[in-house]
């Protein structure tokens, strides 16, 4: 009697039952769907942030590139020759300012001397490539002008290769690849 005692407490230890209500899993499963949603919400945001930036640095990086282009040429004229390195300095970084500043006089000069009277008209740009401190732009101006070669005014299309850099929240541009327009050969306006 006292063995059959032992294995129906033993039986009874190994045969209790849990029982898991619908609604309780019901709870759990709605629990995981919640954490899942919210996971996919928060790296859909991100993403979304992440591509909301790049355009914006798309759309700043044209505007600076327009502004550059712009300011470049108008200061390449007879009258603001004096003034071309200062205007064109604080729009510029690194080895492409240190150019620029190395090149003051002669640059100056050569303007004078060229009696150069330009007048620019963008007509297209875009951004080749974009990162939020970082972009490639590409420019092209109608470049009207007259010089101390040609007393009528000529017109020219020229095209700029610009790579850019932000730098506390400015973007300057680091290189210039003026396509289409050869500006040691300037007479030709």
């Amino acid at each position: 009697a006292a063995s059959a005692a032992a294995s129906t407490g033993a039986d009874t230890k190994q045969a209790r039952q849990i029982t898991i209500s619908v609604s309780a899993i019901g709870k759990v499963a709605a629990g995981a769907l919640l954490i899942a949603l919210i996971a996919v919400t928060v790296f859909f945001g991100l993403k979304w942030k992440s591509d909301q930036d790049k355009i914006t640095a798309a759309e700043d990086a044209k505007q600076a590139s327009d502004y550059f282009v712009t300011q470049l040429l108008n200061s390449m004229n007879t009258t603001t020759a004096g003034e071309y390195v200062d205007t064109m300095s604080p729009l510029t970084t690194g080895q492409f300012r240190d150019n620029l500043l190395k090149e003051r006089e002669k640059t100056q000069a050569d303007i004078t001397q060229m009696q150069l009277k330009i007048t620019p008209s963008i007509w297209s740009s875009g951004v080749v490539s974009a990162e939020e401190d970082s972009a490639t732009t590409l420019i092209i101006a109608e470049i009207t002008g007259t010089s101390s070669v040609a007393t009528t005014p000529v017109t020219n299309v020229g095209m700029f290769r610009l790579t850019l850099e932000k730098h506390d929240g400015k973007w300057l541009v680091s290189q210039m690849d003026p396509s289409g327009i050869d500006f040691n050969d300037i007479n030709k306006f």
